[in-house]
Parts: C-alpha cells; structure tokens; sequence
C-alpha cells in the first residue's frame, strides 16, 4: 500500500512513518502533509492507497479532508488518528466511512502492523472487483478514442475522471504484443522515476501502458530513463514501441500513435532503430489487398511462381510503407488459412506468424511454407478433381454449383461442404476468381473491349463485371489495362 500521513505536528509524523517501517508491513510512505488543504493537492499529482490523518487540525480537519477524500478518490482508505478524551470524534469518523482509528498514544510498530495489516485484508475484500471495472472501463474508453479517426485531442476532464482524479504530468506510452514474461517483468520491476503507471489490455491483443513521470527532471534525464525502461522489458526479445515524452493529458492519443509508430519502426529495422517513414492509411490498405488477391489467385491456378512474386512484393512494400506489424500478421493468417493443406498447418504456420518478432522473420515462414506447397502440391479427392477440371473448362459460360456438383457425381449439398474444406473457398468465390483472372490476362494481352472481355469470362453485365473486377484488384478494368 502506498501512504500518506496527515498532521500539524511535525514530530508526530516522523515518529509515524517510524512506525510504519518497523512494522515489516508490505507498505511505502510516499508522502507526508501538514494538512487537510496539503494533502488533497499531494493527491492530486500522487498515487496513494491509504491516508493516516489526524482528526483535529486547523482550518481542515480529518473529518472533512474524509469527506473530501471519499467524494474525489473512493479508491483510497482512510484511517483516523485520535487521542483518548476526542473518542466521539473517531466514532463519527468511522460512521463517515474511514476505514479505522488508532489512538494516538497507542502507536508503536506492532500496533501500526495490525492496523496495516486491517487495513490490507479490508482492501482485499472490497476493491479488487472496484479496481478491475475501473481499469477495463478507463480501456474501453482508450480503445474507443484510439479507434475514432475524428477524434485528435482528448477532453483533458474527461480523461483525469477515468484516472479517478489523477493529474497526469511528464508521461510517455509503451505499447507490446501481449506477452506474459513481459507482463511479469513490468509487474516486478521498480523504476522510482515512475510517479503512477496503467498497464492496459487493448483490443487487438496489444499492451498499453501509460506511465506518468517524477516531476522536475529534465529532458536528457528523461531519455536516460525511457532508455532504461525500453532495456529492461527488451530482455525478452520482444518489441515494444515507446511514445516520446508528452506534457498535455489532451495529446494521450498522439502519444499512443507515436508509441504505435516505434513498434512498427522495431518490427522492420530492429529494436532502438528509428525511421521517418510512415504508414499511408488512406492507400496502403487498398494495395495490401491488391497483393493478397493477387497471391490467393495465383494459389488456387497452382502458379507457385506467381505466389512468391506476390508475397516478395508484399512484404517489399510492407517494410518500404512500415504497414503496421499487426495489420500486416491479419492478412497473412488470411493467406495461411487459405492455403494451408491441413489443419495442423494451418495452425502451426498461424502460431509462427503470430510469434514473429520482425519481418525477415515472416518472410522466412512464407518461403518455407511455399516450397512445402510446391513439393506436395495440393492434392484433391477425385470427385473434386472431376469438379475443378470441369469449372477450369467451362467457367466462361454460365455455370452453376449444380452442374459442377453433377460433374463430381455428388449431391448439391455435401459437394458445396466437400468443396469448401477441400480447395479452401467456396463455388462461387473459386468460380469468380478464375473468371478475374481471366480478364485481367484479356485486358492486358488484347485490345477486346471491356464488354466484350465481360461476355467472354461469363459475366455479360458490364457493370456487375467492373464493380467485381474493382473489388478484386482495386482498379477498374480500364485503369488495369494502364498499368
């Protein structure tokens, strides 16, 4: 528990925080006030679980620096100090809500142990559930903020509610893949340049940690410290991004996007490098998916060459453009489930694409993953082989998952199910793809009009077929041929 000690008498509080030391409780003095108007600006800019104050003192006294207490931080505990002939006083105090009293002649370090120890077991009992709704709610809001591209700067009253009152200074974000060891270090470690820390679940299996920082240490200071903060949870190979240091609890959300921006810069060039490069979000998007179409097209016509060009021009472009390492790892479970022989490939390659710590890493698995794929080939059933012959043969004219269903003499219903487990997509999709492939290679080898192209791979609606081809390789037909 952190402590804060409240009274007039300066020897009293020493010999106070005496106690507290020799009690052997698990506990730190972070503080200490002369009085009631003291210590609520002391609470204001420090983390305190419980406040030993006395009762009587001038122009604030303990029942009303309470009263306060429980209206801003009903987190924190209060305990009341009294002497023998004010009893009724510590009585109304404790019908108030403080957490317990000691008589001022009675301190010593066993006493103050048993209080504390009071004090801890009542903590126990009633705030953990308190604690745990005030920090996902404060994640909530985070990820709501994080996620709402309208909004830049934060309502600076609104975040200081979520902190319960806490005034935010000097602080820096870190942010890491959810990684226990990690987690376990962050836990572990003592920086005591560290006023007040939140560590943060985020949505996408991401860390957050918000750390607010000693007042009154410089710039170059500061560095050194975020440097010892980076080394220390690096130990586990892990990436993590580190925001620089922010003064304006308005800005948190551009601290969180610069601490963003250092993971990806750490996933593509190592830990502590640093680039200029930054993410596009209005056209990156858009050309990741050009590739990963591109890559599953040339997966299901079996082009293994064509899936290494696209997948060494994805990653090529993912560390030119430093997409975002999480983004990136989504689309590439997409290709693995697509691709994947088997169910346990699937789920090995999805776990190593998860556990990677940089891109030459990903890279890796997809060229091993692809010479797998080119040696074994994919190996079809008999009935879906009959099936894939028949659509490669006459998906230019309007056929129907009936008449391939009938070329693999099975049921309309068990063949959609035996298809989709079999080749990964289902008849329509396989059927789509070949037909956008199709056009793309007329586009670009003829001069057949856009109409005609459309009629040739079965899709006579010009418009229908444009709106698909878009969808598929992001252009239109007409600025495909450009290219």
């Amino acid at each position: 528990m952190k402590i804060l000690i409240v009274d007039d008498e300066a020897p009293i509080k020493d010999y106070i925080a005496h106690c507290i030391r020799q009690s052997g409780a698990d506990c730190e003095i972070v503080g200490s006030a002369p009085s009631g108007a003291a210590a609520l600006r002391l609470l204001e800019q420090q983390a305190v679980d419980l406040v030993l104050t006395d009762i009587t003192m001038p122009r604030m006294d303990g029942l009303e620096l309470l009263e306060q207490i429980h209206a801003r931080w009903p987190q924190i505990d209060v305990v009341m100090l009294t002497c023998h002939d004010d009893f009724s006083f510590a009585r109304s105090a404790m019908q108030q809500g403080a957490a317990d009293y000691i008589l001022k002649s009675e301190i010593e370090p066993d006493t103050m142990r048993a209080l504390l120890e009071r004090v801890a077991e009542k903590r126990l009992r009633e705030h953990p559930e308190q604690i745990v709704t005030r920090r996902l709610s404060f994640g909530r809001y985070l990820a709501g903020v994080l996620a709402d591209p309208s909004v830049d700067l934060l309502d600076r009253e609104e975040v200081r509610t979520y902190l319960l009152g806490y005034e935010l200074g000097d602080y820096f974000v870190c942010v890491f893949r959810y990684n226990k060891a990690v987690l376990d270090e962050l836990a572990l470690a003592r920086f005591p340049w560290i006023r007040r820390q939140w560590t943060l679940p985020l949505d996408d299996g991401g860390i957050f940690v918000l750390a607010d920082l000693a007042r009154g240490m410089g710039s170059g200071e500061q560095q050194r410290y975020l440097a010892e903060f980076a080394a220390r949870l690096s130990v586990w190979d892990e990436q993590i991004g580190m925001s620089a240091v922010y003064h304006d609890v308005a800005a948190l959300k551009r601290a969180a996007a610069d601490a963003r921006r250092d993971l990806s810069r750490s996933f593509y060039r190592g830990a502590g490098e640093r680039s200029n490069s930054a993410y596009d979000s209005e056209t990156a998007p858009e050309q990741l998916f050009v590739f990963r179409n591109n890559a599953i097209t040339a997966l299901i016509g079996r082009d293994w060459a064509g899936f290494r060009e696209q997948m060494d021009a994805l990653f090529d472009f993912a560390r030119e453009r430093q997409v975002p390492a999480e983004r990136l790892k989504r689309l590439l479970c997409f290709i693995v489930e697509m691709a994947a022989d088997t169910e346990q490939q699937s789920t090995v390659l999805l776990a190593q694409v998860a556990d990677a710590a940089h891109l030459e890493q990903l890279r890796g698995l997809f060229e091993a993953f692809t010479e797998v794929l080119e040696q074994s080939g994919r190996q079809y059933s008999e009935n879906i082989e009959s099936a894939l012959a028949y659509i490669r043969r006459h998906f230019r004219a309007g056929i129907t998952l009936q008449d391939a269903a009938g070329a693999a003499f099975l049921n309309t219903e068990y063949f959609s199910r035996r298809f989709k487990k079999e080749v990964g997509v289902n008849f329509s999709e396989y059927l789509l793809t070949l037909r956008m492939q199709e056009a793309q290679r007329l586009l670009r080898t003829t001069t057949l009009r856009v109409s005609e192209i459309a009629e040739q791979v079965g899709i006579p609606n010009v418009s229908y077929f444009t709106s698909v081809y878009k969808k598929q390789f992001s252009c239109t037909p007409a600025e495909s041929r450009k290219r």
